[in-house]
């Protein structure tokens, strides 16, 4: 985070989440290691530029990163980007609740058991 926005995190309570390793592209045998972190603790300016310290190589002399809001994210056309925020996304809504697939059995019961009733009712009008 230092290297890449000037943003330093070491030693604060800040929470990051860990979205899985994948390949560079489908001929690439390098992994990548994504991760989610939250800094809505920091109150950042989110018109602001953030200069990163960069890693001493001429590409990252100049580096710097820009925040964007969802709907500026939405019309990118940075693919990257876009699947780390869905995984984000989906991480959040499938962490919210680890009783998950247990709820979704209840569902799928209560569904099915209002579809035989009403096919009941169905039938005995129609028999009517």
């Amino acid at each position: 985070m230092l290297e890449e926005t000037g943003i330093d995190i070491r030693n604060k309570k800040v929470k990051i989440h860990y979205l899985g390793k994948h390949y560079a592209n489908k001929s690439s045998t390098k992994l990548w290691y994504f991760y989610g972190i939250d800094l809505s603790k920091f109150n950042l300016d989110l018109t602001k530029t953030y200069k990163g310290t960069g890693d001493n190589t001429i590409g990252e002399k100049e580096i710097s990163a820009r925040f964007v809001n969802e709907k500026q994210l939405n019309k990118s056309n940075d693919a990257l980007s876009l699947v780390t925020h869905s995984k984000l996304t989906l991480k959040k809504l499938i962490s919210f609740d680890n009783n998950i697939n247990q709820k979704l059995d209840m569902i799928l019961q209560i569904l099915n058991e209002q579809k035989n009733s009403s096919n009941k009712s169905e039938q005995s009008s129609w028999k009517d």
